[in-house]
């Protein structure tokens, strides 16, 4: 709507100033703004309106051409220049979204990447101002064998597979990334320490049972914080529960331990 009022505009401006005073770019501004922050049959939409209101401000201004036929032909050689930047711009807009998702995505896994999942737990810190939240930090114990009984390309399915099983296993507000190497972690919004104790060793087992049911020969340790409070930071709940994590593998790995931390 707004990019249609600002069409309707430059075309009673365009027929005041009359034919002397070149106007053809300000219709531009319309069309730019529109397919940049809506869709692409938008643009198109007020490309077509740009392009009549400067054939109705050519019509009204007076102007006397050769033959009858010329505003007509020269509003349809605008609209394809009009069309020609809606569809470089969505492009443009198309290709910026895509590198802006794939910088956030973790190539192998196909999850979140570890810079992208910090980002989102800053973000859960601000939302949930005094409301608790639950954070596991998992890491596969023994995974160095895998590589080297079967291979960096077996290893690869195994992180692959364990990506798959978690994001299969959480809600849709919760997140999983890959903070790197073997270690994941998995955000969970508003998930107090009794809950995540029912949730988190499904999790577990069902990872558990992947693993051994292709013989990988190895086990998941992983370390729970539920946090209440908002005076703490991602990278202060990062290293607490990646500590929880190690006292799980120096007590013997395959485990899990959970803590509540109080801010």
């Amino acid at each position: 709507m707004a990019g249609l009022f600002l069409v309707v505009v430059l075309g009673i401006v365009d027929k005041i100033t009359g034919s002397e005073i070149s106007f053809s770019i300000f219709y531009l501004i319309p069309i730019i703004f529109v397919t940049w922050f809506s869709k692409r049959w938008v643009g198109i939409f007020i490309s077509g309106a740009s392009a009549i209101a400067w054939l109705m401000a050519d019509l009204m201004a007076g102007q006397i051409y050769s033959h009858w036929i010329i505003p007509y032909w020269n509003a349809i050689m605008r609209f394809s220049i009009f069309l020609i930047n809606v569809y470089v711009l969505s492009r443009l807009k198309d290709t910026l979204e895509l590198e802006r998702m794939l910088s956030r995505i973790d190539s192998l896994t196909g999850i979140t990447n570890g810079k992208y999942f910090i980002e989102l737990l800053n973000s859960e810190l601000i939302r949930s101002n005094n409301l608790s939240f639950t954070m596991a930090y998992m890491d596969l114990d023994n995974f160095k064998t895998v590589n080297d009984r079967f291979g960096h390309s077996e290893g690869d399915i195994v992180l692959s597979t364990v990506a798959s099983i978690i994001r299969n296993n959480i809600r849709t507000t919760d997140s999983v990334g890959r903070l790197g190497g073997d270690e994941f972690a998995i955000l969970f919004p508003e998930m107090g320490a009794e809950e995540s104790q029912g949730v988190i060793p499904k999790i577990h087992k069902s990872l558990l049972d992947a693993i051994l049911e292709n013989k990988w020969g190895i086990t998941i340790s992983m370390g729970v914080g539920t946090f209440k409070g908002s005076n703490f930071n991602a990278e202060e709940i990062l290293t607490l529960t990646e500590s929880l994590m190690y006292s799980v593998k120096n007590a013997g790995k395959k485990g899990i331990k959970y803590e509540v931390f109080s801010k």
